[in-house]
Order: C-alpha cells, then structure tokens, then sequence
C-alpha cells in the first residue's frame, strides 16, 4: 500500500485542524517553573467494554503492554462510563459532570450545530490556567463547527478526526499516526508540565480489512486491532519512560462502552456480562480502567470499589492541587485515596440514563432497574421493573422479592429526589430538547 507523508494526509482530511488560527505545527517554549506538577495521559478507546480488555475474559488476546500497565497499577474492576454515547463519555470525561447536568445526552452527528456548552468547565482549560500544556488527539465528538472544537475548551493543541475515516483510512496506520502525534507532543513539553488526551477512533465498525493487520490473534479481527492498539499503547509507555517522565506521569487507560458485534462473522466476541443497547446492564455501561502513577498507587492492584468517567476530572485537578470548581455541582470524586487502597469509593448512589430519562440507579451492592417500555425505550418513571444484587452475582441475575423491599423504596426515593434537582436546576436544558427533538 502506497505510504501517505503527512502534508498529503492533512491536506486530504480534517486531521490537525488549524481553523481557529492556530498552527498545526508544534513550537517548543521555556521551561515550566514548577517542575513537580504531575503530567497526565489518558488513553481513551471508542466501543471497547470491560470484557474486551478483561484479561480473564479475553486470555486469547495478546495484550502485553496493556498487561505491564496493570502490573504497574491499579485496575478497577467497577468502573462505570456516564452514557454509553462517545459525546456523552468524552463530555463527562472531561467536565466532571453527569450529561444530563452537561447537556450531551446523545452521540453529536455532523449536522448538530450545537456542541458541549461553552460554559462548561474543561479539565483542559482548568490545567492550562496553571500552566500546562495541553493536547486532545483522536476523533473529537464535541461538536463540529469551529466554536466548538478542542481550542475552545483548554486544548493547546489538537490532531482530530470529525467523521469515521476508518472506511478511508487504513485502520492500523490511523492508530499509529495519533500515537506519534502523541510521543511528539510529549518529547517537545517533556520540560513543563503536559496533559494528553488521546481518543482512539477505533475498534469501530465498519472495518476496514487491510493486509497490514494479519489477523493475528485467535479471536477474529476486532482483536487484531486491540492487539495494534496494546502495541501502540507500549509506545507511548516507553516514550514516558525513555524520556525520564514516568514517575511523574499519570497514565490512565479506559473506554467507552461495549462494541455490538451481534452481526458481524468476525467478531469473535464473548462476554460474561449481561448487556444490551438502550439498557443499564453491565455489559453496557461497565468499562476496563486502568491507573499507573508511580510512589503514588500501588502496583498489581485490582481495586473492587465503584468509580465512574467523571471521577478522572476531579483526581487530575486533586493530584495538580488545582481547586474543583465549587460554582456548579461536580459528579466526580477523587480516586486518590480510593486506588491507594486508602478509602472506600465515595459514590453513594449512581445513577444511569438512556438519553434524558433515568433508567436505574445504583446504591452499594444493589441496582434498581425501572420499568420501560420496551417498543418506544420509555421508562415510566421510578416504578421498580427488577433488584440485582452485586455482592451474589455480578452478572445481574438475582431478582427482587418483598424481603427487599426497603431497599426498593430507599433506592426508589434517591432517584425521585435526582430527578426534581435535575428538573429544578435545568442546567443546559435548551440544549437537551435541541438534542433529543433533532435526532
């Protein structure tokens, strides 16, 4: 296959945009002065749930690097995505906030002309106030006209995708083009202080089948691409490395949600999760978390506490002792303590939506699911449908009977009282109704 030099790549996509008058080029600047303020990665896959990267789910993936960032780390073995939407993940990711607060309820589509509302508070923005540098890398799904890309909310630089340039572009070279954007921008600002954003575009379907991905490992060619992305993961382990910045770089690794793979003859895919689209259940919702900061977490340590997307704002803004915005209200905890085995998760409740209707909620061992209705995907309201109790079974099977039923009207009364705050603070609730009567 005939190599594309990058010139010919940016001049043919929108990767490295430069339309908001900034250069596509990289500059090096001074030294930061507070060299003790840690640098953060995080590695962000696009439709890769908790059983993809589970490394006793999925023993016939070769996932060496990923592996090493475990034994190097804590993983959470409950860690849960706010909405199984990429623009609601990344939305939530980098705000802090559960997308019914953000107003990003739904995947945006190249026709929105709405994105994530310029009031939000960014991690990217927050960081750079103190002097960061900071880089979003991969396909960006915040919105798609220029008031809305990544320059606007903190990012110093960016190399994005707006589209699914997988059926354009070769699959295994767009995941080794992000990852050099990422050793670059990472050798350039080895002396200040620097925070990455890398989103993977993939595994995505379409799937563009290309000789250069060999299908190499025994469960089909989904998992020839996780195996590309755990080598281009190493990468970027050994770029930290090499450059004498890994104690002083927090690598966090996660997802987004399950990829449905029900259709396709290639998938190769089990899962020891119930799921399903437009549900709460597991195999939807749960996602592989992975956290390496050197002195500061322990190292091999599977952590069983609950944790959710949000919390990477909060624990980011704790460990660059930068103050969480006290002017709205912030979903995220910090996982500081919890992943060093010093505390137990601060998540009381957690509360899971299909778009604007809030289908479950979680408290302590138990998750109540609402009733719905399953030919329209509306839930009518709080009325308790099934109970599951994690500590017996984590694949959700244990059904409710009337022993339980405090638990049913404790758990019942958290999600009417989150409802009425929702509908009583009517944050970005233009934007919701933009969103949900567009689509």
């Amino acid at each position: 296959m005939k190599q594309i030099d990058r010139r010919t790549f940016l001049k043919n996509s929108v990767l490295g945009l430069s339309i908001l008058g900034f250069p596509n080029t990289l500059s090096s600047h001074s030294k930061f002065p507070y060299n003790k303020s840690p640098n953060f990665v995080i590695i962000f896959l696009d439709n890769a749930g908790y059983d993809d990267l589970n490394r006793k789910a999925c023993r016939l993936i070769r996932i060496p690097n990923l592996s090493r960032l475990a034994a190097e780390g804590v993983s959470m073995n409950q860690f849960y995505t706010s909405l199984p939407f990429t623009s609601s993940s990344q939305a939530a990711l980098l705000t802090g906030r559960h997308t019914i607060r953000n107003g990003i309820v739904r995947t945006l589509l190249p026709t929105d002309e709405v994105g994530l509302p310029r009031t939000e508070k960014t991690l990217a923005e927050l960081l750079k106030r103190k002097g960061y540098k900071t880089a979003f890398i991969g396909r960006w799904y915040l919105g798609n006209c220029p008031n809305y890309m990544p320059q606007r909310f903190g990012f110093d630089y960016d190399y994005v995708s707006l589209k699914n340039y997988e059926t354009l572009f070769n699959q295994k070279s767009l995941i080794k083009r992000y990852t050099k954007e990422v050793v670059n921008f990472i050798k350039i600002y080895r002396n200040n202080p620097f925070f990455v954003f890398l989103t993977q575009t993939i595994p995505y379907i379409p799937f563009e089948s290309t000789k250069d991905v060999n299908n190499t490992s025994k469960k089909g060619f989904y998992n020839d691409l996780i195996e590309e992305i755990d080598s281009n993961v190493g990468k970027i382990l050994n770029s930290l490395m090499h450059l004498g910045l890994k104690n002083n770089t927090l690598v966090i690794f996660t997802g987004n949600k399950a990829l449905s793979l029900l259709n396709m003859k290639d998938s190769g895919m089990t899962s020891s999760l119930t799921g399903g689209e437009k549900t709460a259940l597991e195999d939807n919702l749960r996602e592989p978390f992975i956290a390496r900061f050197p002195g500061i977490f322990p190292e091999g340590v599977v952590n069983n506490e609950i944790g959710t997307i949000m919390d990477i704002f909060s624990t980011c803004l704790k460990s660059a002792e930068i103050d969480i915005p006290n002017d709205r209200p912030i979903d995220g905890q910090n996982l500081i303590p919890v992943l060093q085995g010093k505390s137990n998760s601060k998540h009381e409740f957690i509360y899971y939506y299909w778009k604007d209707q809030l289908i479950a909620i979680r408290g302590g061992k138990y998750k109540l699911h609402f009733k719905a209705n399953s030919k329209e995907w509306k839930w009518e309201g709080c009325e308790p449908k099934e109970l599951y109790n994690f500590e017996t079974n984590q694949i959700e099977v244990c059904k409710f009977t009337h022993q339980k039923l405090h638990i049913i009207l404790r758990l019942k009364k958290e999600a009417e009282r989150f409802k009425a705050e929702i509908a009583h603070r009517r944050e970005n609730k233009e934007l919701v109704s933009k969103l949900l009567n567009a689509n």
